[in-house]
């Protein structure tokens, strides 16, 4: 293919990739992790910090939410659409840089990828940290490697300190990519380097400002690691957790590992896997006939994905870490892995047929996620409360994921029963003022008017255990079913006189 038809086919790519992934973010529904996001933007740069100091992710992606905010005012289309961005922004790499240092096939390859990889589909539209995480884990990679191979630039260590500073302000997973990074920078220029002083001297330079910079965040991140290892909620279990991290990038789900979708999934991610690695193989022995070095930069960028899976597995032993859905930060550096391995594959027909099935898998999780997203049941819930709820209402609730009730209804007081007795207290100040955490049901004693019960999951739990000599029922027991991340509402409107 002529350079110019490349160019075409890479542009169109970038075009078509961008459009395939909006085509599922206009919408306004949210989750419970996506409600944290958009209630902490409500804070100002000294509460984020504060509040997030004992959330399990940094404060970056916040703050630029918080920016977002002040600019727009709280939007959950900007929100989202800041998130598909970062993709699109990723995928820009591919013809910006990628193509720039490896040719065209490698760079056409990696913003397809960058695009239609399963898993980034689904999580591109989500107001969460991990299109953001994955950009910036893209850049240290690409700037780690122009640090080695180009002439030597003080641009290229700035915009990798700035990255990697970035990335481990955005996701603990960004901090483990960053040091693993830098460790595998700092040996190669100790031993590729040496007769130069200037790499030294630049990387020591900026390792240490990184390190002055980050220092203030020492005291949360230790905070959160041993608040963590007390009782964190994921859980690693074998042989579930292995088939998940093989499956994910293909999936893009977090359900039933042996559902029918996920075993599709995985017998793809082995099959690919297996075939990379005899690519790899065959690298190996045609490097070591020619007497050159097969650590190239495919190899550098898979190694560098399985080194954080395996450091989040080390220090699982004491706090568990390994999560599938972690694995979007370091995605970057699988994308540019099978793009630097395929672009060298001879034979076109078995690059087309992966490509042929990440397409289909796309689509098929694309395809779901409109469903899901647009489902005329998303807001039923929503908008029964907004039709029937008046100002002095407060809503009650005892499961944490109704917590996306404060970003609808921010102007009705909420409690939330931490009847468990949780630590959150301080991470869910996100949620205030709207939301109050209470752990017995003292805060009734003094009010009076209506009180909207969510119950939630078929549970009447809050119903059933509110004093019925106190209440009398205003709207009877309602129940609603919503697509959007599987979410039950049962309501139950009750007056305390």
């Amino acid at each position: 293919m002529k350079d110019n038809k490349k160019k075409i086919l890479h542009i169109a790519i970038i075009i078509i990739g961008t459009v395939f992934l909006l085509l599922s973010a206009f919408h306004t529904n949210i989750w419970f992790d996506e409600s944290y996001s958009v209630s902490i933007a409500n804070h100002s740069f000294a509460e984020i910090w504060k509040i997030s100091s004992y959330d399990v992710h940094p404060i970056f992606y916040y703050w630029i939410l918080r920016i977002i905010n002040l600019i727009f005012g709280p939007n959950i289309y900007l929100y989202r659409i800041f998130s598909v961005l970062c993709i699109v922004l990723t995928g820009l790499l591919g013809y910006t840089h990628i193509r720039k240092d490896f040719g065209e096939k490698v760079g056409i390859l990696f913003s397809y990828f960058a695009f239609f990889l399963p898993a980034i589909c689904v999580y591109a539209v989500e107001i969460r940290m991990y299109s953001l995480a994955l950009y910036l884990a893209s850049i240290l990679g690409i700037y780690a490697y122009r640090i080695v191979k180009d002439k030597f630039s003080k641009k290229n260590w700035i915009i990798f300190a700035i990255a990697s500073l970035c990335l481990a302000y955005t996701h603990y997973y960004g901090l483990i990519t960053s040091g693993i990074v830098n460790l595998i920078l700092f040996i190669y220029i100790l031993i590729k380097k040496k007769d130069d002083k200037k790499y030294l001297k630049c990387f020591i330079i900026q390792a240490i400002i990184e390190v002055l910079l980050y220092l203030p965040w020492i005291g949360p991140f230790l905070y959160r690691s041993l608040k963590s290892s007390g009782g964190f909620w994921i859980k690693i279990k074998f042989p579930n957790t292995i088939m998940e991290i093989l499956n994910f990038q293909y999936s893009g789900v977090l359900s039933d590992p042996f559902s029918i979708k996920c075993i599709i999934a995985l017998i793809f991610a082995v099959a690919l896997y297996a075939y990379i690695i005899s690519l790899i193989i065959k690298k190996v022995i045609q490097d070591k006939k020619d007497k050159k070095s097969f650590l190239n930069a495919g190899v550098w960028a898979i190694l560098v994905y399985l080194a954080v899976i395996l450091a989040a597995w080390i220090i699982s032993i004491k706090t568990e870490i390994l999560y599938s859905r972690y694995l979007l930060v370091i995605t970057g550096f699988l994308a540019f892995g099978l793009a630097y391995f395929l672009a060298k594959e001879k034979h076109i027909i078995i690059t087309f047929i992966i490509l042929t099935c990440i397409t289909g898998m796309a689509i098929y999780n694309e395809y779901d996620l409109i469903k899901e997203n647009y489902a005329d049941s998303n807001l039923e819930a929503i908008n029964y409360i907004k039709e029937n709820i008046k100002e002095d209402d407060i809503i009650i609730y005892n499961r944490i994921n109704m917590a996306i009730l404060n970003t609808y209804f921010p102007d009705n007081t909420q409690y939330f029963l931490n009847f468990g007795h949780w630590g959150v207290h301080e991470a869910y100040k996100a949620y205030a003022p709207s939301m109050k955490i209470v752990e017995d049901w003292e805060f009734l004693n003094d009010f009076q008017g209506r009180i909207w019960i969510m119950d939630s999951e078929n549970s009447t739990y809050v119903y059933d255990n509110i004093d019925k000599n106190i209440v009398e029922t205003v709207e009877e027991w309602k129940h609603f079913e919503s697509d959007y991340h599987g979410y039950k509402y049962d309501i139950n409107v009750v007056e305390k006189k």
